[in-house]
């Protein structure tokens, strides 16, 4: 008991310093992680804080303080999944309060650019009469936000004629882990030789095991077990956005995304 008292202490003294480090918020009170203690799914996980960043300096920031001290990070949005992925015991990062607008719509080169906790719902209200519409449509369209749809590479009803959230992502930037900000056009547009010692770990875990991994994924249009290795170099380049998406926030956090519209 006391060496948990001593815990909880410790990590409660490194929230508050967070919470002065950044523009955004953190909370560590009993209401707001009750509050996102449960998402769509059955289940309930209370979190250790919740952490509403306002840019990506923060989500930064957030997950520098999680690696030094070995927090889990958990990235959330609608919270409307069905299967608890927005759920944990360390620090979730809710991106609805403030991380939420529409950056860029080009109706003309049919794409938009927006924050991860943009809604679906809003893009469809600005889309009205402009004949265009983004595929994918899950059942929780209306409120569910993109950085989710893209960290779970949602679909919808009508997802054997459209495809999934992946077949619609041209770029995004994502912080890692280990603290690496990668922006996927950047990662494509470099030879293998130019790219991170990381990166370049993930391109030969790709090639020295191309055959399999091309070879054993099943035949069918939607996928979502595990991690999508296919394509994962094509002509001497790492393209990470089939990878990244579906990976439900185990890679890394998204903090900007760019999509097609048809």
């Amino acid at each position: 008991m006391r060496n948990n008292q001593s815990t909880n202490t410790a990590q409660s003294v490194l929230l508050d310093k967070l919470n002065r480090s950044i523009e955004g918020e953190v909370h560590k009170e009993a209401l707001y992680r009750y509050m996102l203690s449960t998402d769509g799914s059955i289940y309930q996980v209370q979190p250790t804080a919740v952490v509403y960043p306002r840019n990506s300096a923060d989500v930064s920031e957030t997950l520098d303080l999680a690696r030094r001290h070995e927090m889990p990070v958990h990235g959330r949005g609608a919270g409307s999944g069905l299967c608890g992925a927005a759920l944990g015991a360390g620090i979730v990062l809710d991106f609805t309060r403030y991380m939420n607008r529409l950056v860029h719509l080009d109706p003309d080169e049919r794409t938009f650019e927006c924050e991860p906790g943009y809604r679906f719902g809003e893009l469809e209200a600005r889309l009205k009469a402009t004949g265009l519409f983004f595929p994918p449509d899950p059942s929780s369209g209306e409120y569910a936000t993109f950085g989710g749809m893209f960290g779970t590479n949602a679909s919808g009803a009508h997802s054997v004629k459209y495809g999934n959230t992946a077949d619609y992502v041209l770029d995004a930037e994502v912080i890692t882990g280990s603290g690496e900000a990668l922006r996927f056009s950047e990662v494509l547009s470099r030879p293998m030789a130019a790219l991170s010692p990381f990166l370049q770990r993930v391109a030969q875990l790709y090639r020295d095991n191309q055959a399999v991994i091309e070879s054993a994924y099943p035949s069918v249009r939607y996928n979502s077990s595990g991690y999508n290795l296919r394509g994962l170099v094509q002509d001497d380049r790492l393209d990470l956005r089939r990878l990244f998406a579906g990976s439900e926030g185990t890679l890394g956090i998204t903090t900007r995304l760019k999509f097609r519209l048809i």
